[in-house]
């Protein structure tokens, strides 16, 4: 999901009201997406930190994924990490074929 305030990037999970308002939401479209028939092994999130401890909260309360696997985000790598962005992508990968 992505928000603009004041035409702004803001993460539903800094805003405490977004927050209250956005996860219903996120549980009722995560519920429709595992209605499809999809491998629920692993979930692979974007954003290692904020984004990954709320999911992982609704993944022990909702049992969605036996496991899920954190990501640094893109914009992180490229904002503060661009040196070593070739780690990251070989990072990425190998944390994708486990699920191969």
């Amino acid at each position: 999901l992505g928000f603009i305030q004041k035409g702004k990037n803001i993460n539903y999970y800094d805003d405490k009201e977004l927050l209250a308002i956005a996860e219903p939401f996120i549980i009722e479209k995560m519920r429709q997406l595992l209605t499809f028939n999809v491998d629920r092994r692993y979930c692979y999130c974007m954003g290692g930190d904020k984004n990954f401890r709320f999911l992982s909260r609704l993944n022990e309360a909702e049992n969605w994924f036996t496991e899920i696997i954190p990501l640094p985000h893109p914009r992180f790598i490229m904002q503060y990490k661009r040196k070593e962005k070739e780690k990251y992508m070989n990072d990425n990968i190998n944390a994708f074929s486990i699920s191969i």
